[in-house]
């Protein structure tokens, strides 16, 4: 098997991205939650004076005043026509997935799902490719989901699976030490295509190990933060892949550790001074470890932390005795050890 290290010469000509960005993220926006959110806490915003609301921004509001608003919304003739349930909770997953890329296994699919990342980050214009859309997964959909198989995505084309274009001008080449790798655990980034060497910009993550696909899609990275918002969009599942409710990325970009936030969700906070009458806010999430003397511990303190906070692992203080369980233990410290967070 390929080994997969951290450098790598630069792939093919035309991406712009080189192998310094060894971590992208992508934001999931799943049952459009964001477009809710932001629809309540506009509400809120509006009508405080009206209804009494403590605080006139909705993250700030008390228990009783949130299990109120559902019955405000569908009573104000104003509101009702345009919302028919509140959301004022951020998503318990978070919405940030975090990827590493093996630039030395499979550099042409790193630089191209680099590129389509960066693409249109900050003020940068984004490039048009050939079919007429922009050159970046911004806004995409995400067109399939099959329960324990993958999340596909990536196709800004055609949004359904049936297109897709590279940064490389139309279809590029399998990577031949991707292919060698194996489909053995969740998590693993692969390249979706329609046979031998028809690679473009569709992409999927594995949802549990899928030795189908060994030789047949090149691997080129691995999530390593955030995989508890792909099984959130799992969720969502079909048997005919279709997921049975929208999901987007809503925003993508080279990942800086220690720099670039890590886990969230996004608020578009009302303001009447912006031209839009909202500023996004990306709200940090922070992110815990936890050292615990058994797994059952562990995962009551996890789910006790609920949205306030993401485990991203824990280390079970056991030896000996469960090798399975100290097996994962040390998993955990390698994965916490090579990807940094804040």
């Amino acid at each position: 098997m390929a080994r997969r290290g951290d450098s790598a010469p630069r792939g093919g000509g035309g991406g712009g991205v080189d192998s310094s960005c060894q971590y992208c993220f992508f934001d999931l926006d799943i049952n459009n939650h964001r477009s809710k959110l932001a629809l309540t806490a506009a509400f809120v915003d509006a009508t405080d004076s009206r209804y009494g609301f403590s605080n006139k921004d909705v993250r700030k509001l008390g228990g009783s005043e949130l299990s109120r608003l559902n019955d405000y919304m569908a009573m104000d003739h104003e509101w009702s026509t345009r919302a028919t349930t509140a959301v004022a909770s951020p998503p318990i997953s978070g919405v940030r997935v975090i990827v590493r890329l093996y630039w030395d296994v499979a550099p042409l699919a790193a630089e191209n799902f680099a590129t389509l990342c960066a693409n249109g980050s900050g003020q940068s214009k984004c490039p048009v490719g050939e079919s007429g859309k922009e050159l970046t997964y911004r806004n995409s959909k995400v067109h399939r989901v099959e329960r324990g198989f993958v999340l596909q995505a990536g196709d800004f084309v055609m949004g359904n699976g049936a297109g897709g274009e590279s940064v490389f001008g139309k279809k590029f080449k399998d990577e031949r030490h991707g292919l060698n790798l194996h489909h053995d655990r969740s998590g693993l980034l692969g390249m979706g295509n329609s046979g031998k060497n028809s690679n473009t910009s569709q992409f999927y993550v594995t949802l549990g190990k899928t030795p189908q696909c060994d030789g047949k899609h090149v691997i080129f990275g691995e999530v390593v933060s955030g995989m508890e918002t792909i099984r959130a969009a799992e969720e969502f599942a079909t048997s005919s892949g279709e997921p049975s409710v929208d999901i987007r990325i809503t925003e993508c970009g080279p990942h800086i550790p220690l720099s670039t936030p890590s886990n969230g969700y996004w608020f578009d906070r009302p303001d009447p001074e912006s031209f839009s009458g909202i500023t996004p806010e990306f709200v940090i999430k922070p992110r815990v470890g936890i050292i615990a003397p058994n797994v059952q511990v562990a995962e009551k303190f996890r789910n006790t932390m609920g949205s306030c906070a993401a485990v991203t692992m824990y280390v079970v203080d056991i030896i000996g005795s469960d090798d399975d369980v100290t097996i994962q233990a040390r998993s955990d410290r390698r994965r916490a050890g090579m990807f940094c967070v804040h």
